[in-house]
């Protein structure tokens, strides 16, 4: 159909653990082949492809038994061929690039 797509991915996850301190930092990177759509019918008629890395950075604190506190640094970036056009005839990407900070509280019960 014609949001088909094959994806090739790689990922990693690094882990350290020391009393109560949890740290981990990973990283993914994907490449998506779209079988029918096209990147521009006028500027790129080839096969639209994407490609997209993920990182990211947690650290987290036991507190107690049941509560941990947290902070996460996230970075993500996406490439595409695939263009459109405005309102005013300028060409538009699709490509973005996103940084992502959030803290928190994780309470199990």
């Amino acid at each position: 159909g014609y949001f088909d797509y094959t994806r090739y991915s790689v990922s990693e996850q690094l882990r350290y653990r020391a009393k109560g301190w949890e740290i981990r930092a990973q990283a993914r990177l994907a490449y998506y082949d779209y079988d029918v759509q096209i990147g521009n019918v006028l500027l790129d008629p080839s096969r639209r492809h994407r490609t997209d890395l993920d990182l990211s950075l947690r650290a987290e604190r036991n507190l107690f038994k049941s509560l941990k506190c947290f902070a996460e640094l996230a970075h993500a970036e996406s490439s595409s061929n695939q263009t459109s056009f405005g309102e005013r005839g300028e060409r538009v990407s699709f490509d973005y690039t996103a940084n992502t900070i959030s803290a928190g509280f994780d309470w199990e019960f």
